[in-house]
């Protein structure tokens, strides 16, 4: 019980994580939806967000191992920016009717580095 309502906060914090980033930053990452409310629009990119970060980005930590220790940690940093624009291409490509424009490459940077630290937060809390 205790997992499943992990999950579904990691998901909800996640949800508003974006959404603060969308509301806050709307050049920088910018969400749009013709079908849905904010909200549900939020919810779905949490989850498909979480899909993409719990899945594919562990897959790629263990393969990227050596890079990682080679560049002192600093490539996770260029995985997570990997990891959002394989986000944006998902999200854009599903067919949900929800499309997500990311800025320049210095933006991706610099939420790159929002998002791991507010993963980073979440993990601590859950």
């Amino acid at each position: 019980m205790k997992v499943l309502k992990d999950l579904i906060l990691n998901i909800l914090l996640h949800g508003l994580a974006l959404f603060l980033l969308n509301k806050y930053l709307p050049s920088w990452f910018w969400v749009e939806s013709v079908q849905y409310t904010v909200v549900i629009t939020f919810l779905i990119l949490a989850i498909l967000f979480w899909i993409i970060n719990n899945i594919i980005k562990v897959v790629l930590k263990i393969l990227t191992i050596p890079l990682k220790y080679m560049t002192f940690g600093l490539f996770s940093l260029v995985l997570n920016m990997f990891m959002l624009y394989l986000f944006e291409y998902f999200v854009n490509n599903s067919g949900i009717w929800i499309t997500v424009h990311l800025g320049t490459f210095f933006q991706v940077f610099v939420i790159s580095l929002y998002v791991a630290i507010v993963s980073f937060i979440i993990k601590k809390i859950t």
